[in-house]
């Protein structure tokens, strides 16, 4: 079990980023030092794959439809294009 500081450092952040992201419910909420790291790291990580993705989806309108596109091909057994 972990305080708040200790998430944050285990994280990479700052103890207030952690407050904000336990306000958000990106972080799960626990009592005072009884934060477990590990499910504050898969939860953080998680966070952080939906932002990247919300990211990409503003910013490309045809995201949805190149990644459905990559999902039908590895569906299907075939090559995934890589990015030169």
């Amino acid at each position: 079990m972990a305080s708040i500081d200790q998430v944050a450092a285990h994280l990479n952040l700052s103890a207030r980023t952690v407050d904000r992201l336990i306000s958000k419910g990106a972080l799960p909420r626990a009592k005072a030092g009884e934060h477990d790291l590990e499910t504050c790291l898969r939860s953080y990580l998680q966070h952080e794959r939906a932002q990247a993705i919300r990211r990409v989806l503003e910013s490309r309108p045809d995201a949805a439809a190149i990644f459905e596109s990559l999902l039908d091909s590895v569906r299907m057994g075939g090559p995934v294009p890589v990015a030169a």
